[in-house]
């Protein structure tokens, strides 16, 4: 009863023709199997009340692992609708860490997955960028409080209460960080539980986990963007300045940071010119 993928579906990342950065938005949308069943498609991405996305997170747990030579398979149950399947590559170059992270995501492990929602037959799956295991319960929680948020202020729009009114222009993209129709605040999903000092990320910040067989350059400019705390992330433009400084031209500069992009290291924010780490 396993899926029966194509050699054209599941194309190697090294195989396949990375389309150019076209500005669309990459911010990371929390997402349940419900909502993915009811996107609607359009070329290679999805609307959500009538925002383009391909990328998105989903927390569930795993109920079947299928493992391949070079890709592993997972179904994952968040218990809104049908399973989800989530598939990554194997890398044969991948750090012990994240060997010992995927060798911890078996059966009946509730995880978190970053990855590209595609499809293909009419069926929706997520090419996981990144899959780590739940470690605190209250993610789960979290994770669908942010699903509602975004929805809401989708559907909806941001709503500030009268008392925070003067505050919006002190906060980078205004109330919660939604800035007019842009995609970041909810969009960008949070990486903290409120109330837990704990990242959510392990090396979060530090280039860890998901940066292992980056080049030095590419490296160089993935730590420079998670260095960024402000909440709509790095400035194309700054982060040319600063990397200029280290012998970094501007012409590798933006490369790099669409490689970064396409493979789901780095997503925008509130704008094309505005980037945060997917570790962040």
């Amino acid at each position: 009863g396993g899926y029966m993928q194509s050699s054209q579906d599941f194309k190697s990342p090294s195989s396949e023709n990375k389309k150019k950065f076209s500005g669309r938005a990459q911010a990371l949308v929390p997402l349940t199997s419900a909502l993915i069943q009811s996107l609607t498609p359009a070329d290679d991405y999805f609307l959500l009340e009538g925002k383009e996305f391909n990328q998105g997170v989903l927390v569930g747990e795993i109920m079947e692992v299928n493992e391949a030579a070079t890709s592993i398979t997972y179904k994952v149950d968040d218990r809104t609708g049908p399973w989800v399947e989530v598939r990554k590559w194997m890398d044969d170059q991948e750090s012990q860490e994240d060997t010992e992270m995927r060798s911890s995501c078996r059966e009946g492990v509730y995880v978190r997955v970053v990855g590209q929602l595609r499809s293909f037959n009419k069926v929706r799956y997520l090419m996981g960028f990144q899959i780590r295991p739940i470690e605190d319960f209250n993610e789960v929680t979290h994770h669908l409080a942010e699903v509602l948020h975004a929805y809401l202020s989708l559907s909806k729009g941001p709503t500030v209460p009268e008392q925070f009114k003067n505050l919006q222009q002190l906060t980078p993209g205004g109330a919660g960080g939604v800035a007019g129709a842009g995609w970041s605040g909810p969009m960008a999903t949070s990486t903290q539980i409120p109330g837990n000092s704990r990242p959510m990320y392990s090396g979060a910040g530090g280039g860890a986990g998901m940066s292992s067989g980056l080049t030095h350059a590419q490296q160089q400019v993935l730590n420079t963007i998670s260095s960024c705390m402000m909440d709509q992330g790095m400035n194309i433009h700054e982060l040319i300045k600063t990397l200029g400084s280290h012998g970094h031209s501007e012409k590798v500069v933006r490369g790099t940071v669409e490689y970064l992009c396409n493979e789901g290291h780095i997503y925008s924010t509130i704008d094309e010119d505005h980037f945060k780490s997917t570790e962040t």
